[in-house]
C-alpha cells in the first residue's frame, strides 16, 4: 500500500490534522517535511492508502482545507538509490 505525505502550510494546521486522523482511527505520523519537499511548516503527515482516491477521501474527511496543504504520493528509490521520491497530487509546487 502506497504512503502520502501531506505537507503544511502552518504548523497549526498540522496539528489539526494530526487529531483529525486520530479522530478516523487511521494509523499515521507527524514526521519531519522530507527536504525533497520545500513547501512546507516543516511538519508533515505521514499516512497509508490504497491509492489517490482513497487518499483524497481521506484527506477530505480530516476537514483538511486543500489551500493549507500539499499532497504527495511516496514513492520508492529508483535504481540509482536517490532516496524516496515525492510526485504531488494535490497542491501548488514550489
Amino acid at each position: 500500500m502506497p504512503n502520502y505525505v501531506a505537507a503544511f502550510d502552518s504548523t497549526h494546521v498540522a496539528m489539526q490534522a494530526d487529531a483529525a486522523f486520530r479522530g478516523l482511527e487511521r494509523q499515521h505520523s507527524i514526521i519531519p517535511t522530507p527536504r525533497r519537499i520545500s513547501a512546507s511548516c516543516g511538519m508533515a503527515l505521514r499516512f497509508e492508502a490504497k491509492c489517490n482516491d482513497e487518499a483524497y477521501r481521506l484527506f477530505y474527511e480530516a476537514g483538511i482545507d486543500p489551500t493549507d496543504s500539499h499532497l504527495y504520493c511516496e514513492v520508492a528509490s529508483d535504481q540509482a538509490g536517490e532516496g524516496m521520491r515525492y510526485i504531488l497530487i494535490r497542491g501548488k509546487s514550489s
